[in-house]
């Protein structure tokens, strides 16, 4: 091996070393909407996984994050997975989407990898831990 093809190797291997390691079965994320409670205030994060090949099934985590500070960084109040989604068939979750009109509302469409049925869900989020889900179509 060459020693400029040695030192470029070696070069990316430091930047990598330095990433974030994000889990490859994440496929989305989004924020938005704003909460308050016990004196925190925040705001909400959807994160969507997805396992499989042919068959590709969702889980869907609803996370509390508390705003950054002037000592500190935004921070995962609480992250837990949704349910109410649908059966307990699972799901094949596009992008969620926040719709921000008077309190916020995440819009996801869903898609039984079976029979490629489409079903529409509002989750409603509040303080954390808190939430209601509503099939919308």
């Amino acid at each position: 091996m060459t020693a400029p093809v040695l030192t470029a190797l070696l070069a990316l291997d430091a930047v990598l070393a330095q990433s974030p390691v994000i889990d490859p079965c994440i496929s989305s994320v989004a924020s938005g909407g704003s909460w308050e409670s016990d004196g925190i205030v925040g705001f909400y994060r959807v994160v969507v996984g997805n396992s499989g090949f042919e068959i590709v099934e969702s889980i869907l985590y609803l996370q509390w994050l508390a705003d950054a500070t002037e000592d500190s960084a935004p921070r995962i109040v609480l992250s837990e997975p949704v349910s109410g989604i649908g059966s307990d068939e699972p799901l094949s979750i596009g992008t969620p989407v926040f719709e921000v009109d008077g309190g916020a509302a995440i819009v996801l469409e869903a898609t039984d990898p079976h029979t490629l049925a489409a079903s529409t869900f509002r989750i409603i989020p509040g303080k954390p831990g808190e939430y209601t889900v509503f099939r919308v179509d």
